[in-house]
Order: C-alpha cells, then structure tokens, then sequence
C-alpha cells in the first residue's frame, strides 16, 4: 500500500471526498447539490480522474465556503477566510437547519398573531354589540 506524501496536496479526487466529508453528505446528496452526477464524482474519488471545469464551477457554485484556490490551485485552506457563520455554524447544511427552523418558528409567530388579531377583532365586535345593546335598552 502507497503510503501518502505529508506535503504532496490532496488529488482532486480526495478533494471531492474531503468536500462530502466535511458537509457530512454522501456522493449522491453531492451531486445531487451541486447539479453533477454521481459517476463523475465516484471515478473522481476511486481513480483519481481530473474533473470537468463545467463541474468544479458547480462545486464551487453548490458549496461557497470552498475556497477556488485550495481546490483547484492547491493553495491556501479549504474553507475561504470571508466565510459567514450563522450562530457558529460552518456548514452549508448546518447554516440551511438553522434557516429552516427559523422560517418555521417565523410562520408559527405569524399564525398565532393572525389568531390573536381575529380573536381582538371578534372581541371589538361583541363589545360594540353589547355597548348598543345596553343604549337601546337601558335600565328603568
């Protein structure tokens, strides 16, 4: 078994499987992502074959946090240095749970003020029919 050169950069296949690990998604949820087939990325990693420009720009299209340099130049870290957290999140699929949630806890609010605002509407109304009520029929 070749043992791997500490200094040499990774091959572009151990790229793509370095990528898929670290957004903890198999080669299909990566493909399916970055809108390329899985049989491209799977002769990538298992043959070290090159990948089309076509789909690194997917790549870097799907996955923003990878910095161009590291993946096609071999220079600089993995991740670029102007990389956004959402509540210290690093991962696409971290920052778009978090997005999810949020969007959910936004449309439950939403509900729950629509009812509140039905609720006070339907509230004005019988308070108006009481209070004309007691005009029209005062007590003697």
């Amino acid at each position: 078994m070749e043992e791997k050169d500490p200094k040499k950069p990774p091959l572009i296949g151990e790229k793509v499987k370095i990528i898929a690990d670290h957004y903890n998604l198999s080669l299909n949820k990566m493909a399916a992502r970055a809108h390329t087939t899985v049989a491209g990325l799977s002769r990538a990693i298992r043959d070290n074959a090159t990948l089309s420009y076509d789909v690194l720009r997917k790549i870097l299209i799907a996955f923003p946090e990878i910095s161009p340099d590291w993946l096609i130049a071999d220079r600089g870290s993995m991740l670029r240095e102007s990389t956004i957290t959402i509540a210290g999140c690093h991962s696409c699929a971290e920052k778009e749970r978090v997005i999810i949630r949020l969007t959910e806890q936004i449309d439950k609010l939403n509900q729950s003020l629509e009812l509140a605002n039905q609720a006070s509407g339907r509230a004005m109304q019988l308070a108006e029919l009481y209070k004309n009520k007691i005009e029209s029929n005062p007590l003697k």
